[in-house]
């Protein structure tokens, strides 16, 4: 698991994380060989939270106005650009920061309860760079790089805009 397309580095309170945030996975890694993941999977979910620049305290939750936006997506399946199949990709395409601060988001992907299995299970989880959120930012710009995998992404159908 992998992000792809990261966030702006800086963006101001209230706005629009532009470029969304995508993230790839591919069939079978984990971080326990006992979490195969099957991308296929329609128990598995990926989930977007705001932890310390750090990485290493959550903030949203517990916070509930910090972070806003749709922060579920279900695991969307489709090939990469040389064809090979397995390939999964997340994006949350409006995430808005409320607040001044360094953050980072954090995509956890999460098995779901069964019948078979009733408890959630974190398989697997992920951090973005760093996002400065100031009231003096400059507005975020697509470099040529994110603009291309997001075009690649929305001609296979992963992205709707971009």
């Amino acid at each position: 698991m992998n992000v792809i397309v990261q966030p702006p580095r800086e963006i101001r309170p209230g706005s629009l994380l532009t470029p969304p945030i995508v993230v790839r996975l591919e069939g079978h890694r984990a971080q326990n060989a006992n979490d195969v993941v099957n991308v296929n999977d329609a128990n598995i979910w990926a989930l977007a939270s705001v932890v310390s620049a750090d990485g290493m305290v959550a903030l949203a939750p517990p916070q509930t106005n910090l972070l806003s936006g749709t922060l579920v997506d279900s695991v969307h399946t489709a090939s990469t650009d040389d064809g090979r199949r397995g390939m999964g990709y997340m994006t949350f395409p409006n995430l808005v920061i409320n607040q001044a601060g360094n953050y980072r988001i954090r995509v956890s992907l999460v098995r779901m309860p069964t019948i078979e299995d009733p408890e959630a299970v974190n398989v697997h989880s992920i951090v973005t760079r760093v996002i400065r959120v100031d009231s003096r930012a400059s507005a975020p710009s697509l470099g040529p790089e994110e603009r291309d995998v997001l075009a690649s992404l929305k001609e296979r159908g992963v992205v709707k805009s971009c």
